[in-house]
């Protein structure tokens, strides 16, 4: 057996430990051409995928990776795929799909256009599918005849590969009584059928991309999505694109967001938010005065928690028109001075539930738990905030996740004693 020698081993080691100079270069890429904020990103996590990726790919060094990261944008998908949210599963949120049956039944147009942005897979455009499909069929069982259209677009070329298959976690909210008529299922999962994956259009493309081109030839949906995005962009990127939706949605439609991100749509767009609980949506049609007129009469005080959030205010009104807004310059993102983590998260969410700010609170406590899942803490103060913020449903999971993984970490140590 030839066993390496000292010198041999410190040569391996040098070529699979990246260097200060790549892991600079590729975490400067991921801000300024991926609007990362700087603060989600980990440069030990960005550190272990580049050393793991170039053994799996047997190259011969870091280097040669870097290089390959650097022309090859589906490699380059990887590395954003490190820190994009993977927040989506079959029929999420179950009062926005009760909300878009009801939204296409009662629409009288004779094509509804959806836009699913940064979708993050087929599990959302498929749930979306299977709930306005279900607003088209009558009492007799029968589809009207209405054509539905859903473009799916994320800029990760993985998330979208392949036929739609969902097992595991994909399903863990189960599927609704309402949506059962629209799968099949076999040994692997849950397979929609090809009339429900017939309505999708899904497309390998950047949000900021895709938005410009709907505003160039003027396009119009009846609804956009863009949930549980918004939240890892950058302030003048996510502001681009809300404005983008504001040109593009049409005069009746919604934009429906993630649970944490209704208000800085609202003060982007302009628009107003919906009454139907648990949709987080928000419409042009009920616009009434700006952003800033509505948060000065929300009991909840909207405005201040703006401010004291850890994202920026944005700089311009909502009310500001298309053509301003499109020629506001876009600022780089501001550097940090140190990574986020878990315990340095839970200490500002604690800071900002003592001061009443419980919308910043939920967002600064959501990046604990994007940066670890698993967090126990994390998970409890999550729970306890999702029940002040009246959110009973969501602090009984968040529970439930606490109580697994607490229980997960007494099994282990057990085992170890």
């Amino acid at each position: 057996m030839n066993a390496r020698s000292p010198s041999d081993e410190a040569r391996h080691r040098a070529r699979f430990e990246p260097s200060a100079a790549a892991l600079d270069a590729l975490l400067q890429r991921l801000v300024a051409s991926s609007s990362f904020p700087p603060a989600l990103l980990s440069r030990a996590r960005l550190a272990s995928h580049l050393t793991s990726r170039a053994q799996e790919l047997r190259l011969p060094s870091i280097e040669a990776l870097v290089v390959r990261i650097a022309d090859d944008a589906t490699e380059y998908a990887r590395v954003e795929g490190l820190f994009s949210p993977p927040e989506t599963w079959l029929f999420r949120y179950p009062e926005s799909y009760a909300f878009l049956r009801a939204r296409v039944a009662s629409s009288e147009t004779g094509v509804f256009r959806v836009l699913i942005a940064g979708c993050g897979g087929w599990c959302e455009p498929i749930s979306v599918a299977c709930a306005l499909m279900a607003g088209t069929v009558g009492l007799d069982g029968a589809a009207e005849a209405r054509r539905i259209e859903i473009d799916a677009v994320d800029r990760n070329p993985h998330v979208l590969n392949g036929e739609p298959r969902f097992a595991g976690l994909e399903v863990r909210s189960g599927v609704p009584e309402w949506a059962e008529r629209w799968f099949d299922r076999d040994d692997t999962g849950l397979i929609p059928k090809r009339e429900v994956c017939a309505v999708i259009r899904a497309r390998v493309i950047d949000v900021v991309a895709m938005v410009e081109e709907c505003v160039a030839r003027r396009a119009r949906y009846d609804a956009i999505l863009f949930r549980n995005v918004a939240i890892y962009l950058d302030d003048q990127t996510r502001a681009r694109i809300f404005r983008g939706f504001a040109e593009i949605l049409a005069e009746d439609g919604v934009l429906l967001v993630g649970h944490s991100e209704t208000f800085a749509a609202a003060e982007a767009t302009g628009f107003a938010p919906l009454s139907a609980a648990g949709a987080f949506a928000l419409s042009a049609k009920t616009t009434q005065g700006t952003a800033t007129e509505r948060a000065a009469h929300d009991p909840s005080n909207v405005q201040s928690r703006m401010a004291k959030s850890p994202t920026r205010a944005l700089s311009r009104p909502a009310d500001a028109t298309a053509h301003e807004r499109a020629r506001e310059p876009v600022r780089k993102p501001e550097p940090v001075d140190e990574e986020l983590t878990p315990a340095s998260c839970i200490s500002r969410a604690r800071e900002l539930e003592a001061s009443g700010d419980l919308l910043s609170a939920w967002q600064v406590i959501g990046k604990a738990l994007y940066i670890d899942r698993s967090h126990e803490e994390a998970l409890v103060l999550a729970a306890q905030l999702a029940e002040k913020r009246g959110d009973g449903a969501e602090a009984e999971r968040l529970r439930m996740r606490a109580l697994r993984v607490h229980l997960a970490n007494e099994s282990m140590g057990d085992r170890r004693a």
